[in-house]
């Protein structure tokens, strides 16, 4: 079994990724996104202002979608 962003995404092969990845929708698309940059900013690849301007953004772009 694989798995992706700390365990936030496990798959048996890439098929099993792709078919996940085709039927996806709006608000696991978020959490997926979310979960990966926390998964990111916990191993310092971004920086604490890196992490928040990608927040503002998904936060904006979440209200948008939302209305």
């Amino acid at each position: 079994m694989d798995k992706i962003f700390g365990g936030i995404i496990e798959f048996e092969n890439d098929e099993e990724l792709e078919d996940f990845l085709k039927n996806i929708d709006d608000v696991n698309s978020f959490k997926v996104i979310e979960a990966a940059i926390e998964y990111a900013y916990m191993r310092g690849i971004f920086t604490q202002s890196e992490t928040y301007v990608i927040y503002k953004s998904m936060k904006k772009l979440n209200n948008k979608f939302n209305n």
